[in-house]
């Protein structure tokens, strides 16, 4: 290369075209130049350093500072954060990124789309032993960011899909979404047709949903209620006394809650221990049974029983109510336990 590099410099052309031609192809064997230079260097480097393997928990960690310090500098003023998060990325990159222009050539038709890979590996290791390795391209990773503005349909659009998805009609998307059912269905079209997709059958699906009704059924009605008293430790017959319904549609109701939103729903077993852990702590703190139950939709035999069985799980053992309660009525704590709740 260095035979190629004195030629041309001897040799330049006896055009000014030809001698463009030299001068740029002048700078690039002295790029590659470099570039093997300081390849060779980083392997005579390897060569003659002892490499000691890091632990997972080393490189987890040395990642994740990466990443903030990444996602801190994309926020912050401060010019030595910046040049580190510069740094960072110019060795993740190699300090080339290309724009490209995308889409059409009209009027709000078109984008920027940038490219460049990412070399992690060679990154990390360099990080953690001291030794760069040569670049392999079989190890990086090429990412593709297009840079468009978030349009106000897009987002309408991808709400419309969620609730969509939850099957509920176009005429109970508009009730929730303050529209009308013609901009529900415009909002579906442009979901799927901004992504190459099939528009679905709007008659083909409202026959194979469970929910025909046009009016929001009595459960998902009821199911925010239904779960805020869920979470305070109330069972479902409870709650359904509470609100004046039947225990299979809060049931009902709380299934359907979990599922729209992709949680698991809870199940009984820990409900009631959760239940069992606020009674207990309202016992221990003074309350009397025949207080608690109620709150928990419990008889007073029947909330005595499950703490019982609760404290002997625990390996405690439940103080005796009569001996506990002294003179206190009802409403009042026992023994002069003061409740927080009362204060």
């Amino acid at each position: 290369m260095t035979s190629t590099i004195d030629f041309n410099r001897r040799n330049p052309g006896e055009t000014e075209a030809e001698q463009r031609l030299t001068e740029q192809l002048l700078r690039d064997l002295r790029r590659q130049q470099t570039d093997v230079l300081s390849q060779l260097a980083a392997i005579e480097a390897a060569s003659d350093a002892v490499v000691t393997v890091p632990q997972p928990d080393e490189v987890a960690a040395m990642l994740n500072q990466l990443g903030e310090l990444i996602g801190n500098a994309a926020t912050s003023e401060d010019e030595t954060q910046m040049r580190n998060a510069r740094r960072i990325i110019d060795a993740l990159t190699g300090g080339r990124i290309e724009l490209f222009q995308m889409g059409e050539r009209k009027k709000s038709q078109g984008w920027l789309q940038g490219r460049f890979t990412v070399d992690v590996l060679s990154v990390a290791i360099a990080k953690l032993t001291g030794v760069r390795l040569v670049n392999d391209a079989g190890d990086q990773l090429e990412v593709v960011v297009d840079y468009r503005a978030t349009k106000l349909i897009d987002e309408q659009a991808n709400e419309a899909k969620r609730l969509w998805d939850q099957g509920l009609l176009n005429k109970q998307i508009a009730q929730q979404m303050g529209c009308s059912p013609a901009y529900v269905t415009k909002l579906l079209h442009h979901w799927f047709d901004s992504r190459g997709l099939p528009r679905p059958d709007g008659r083909r699906r409202r026959a194979h949903l469970q929910d025909k009704q046009t009016d929001l059924p009595l459960y998902k009605q009821l199911a925010d209620p239904i779960v805020q008293l869920l979470e305070t430790g109330l069972s479902n017959l409870a709650i359904s006394r509470q609100l004046k319904t039947s225990d299979a549609t809060v049931a009902k109701a709380i299934k359907w809650w979990y599922d729209s939103r992709e949680l698991p729903v809870p199940f009984a077993a820990d409900r009631r221990r959760k239940m069992l852990v606020q009674a207990k702590a309202m016992y221990d703190n003074g309350k009397l049974i025949k207080d608690i139950a109620p709150k928990f939709g419990y008889t007073a035999r029947g909330l005595k029983l499950a703490l019982l069985e609760y404290f002997a799980e625990l390996g405690e053992t439940m103080p005796d109510g009569r001996s506990r309660r002294g003179n206190a009525g009802s409403g009042e704590s026992a023994n002069g336990h003061n409740d927080p709740d009362d204060e």
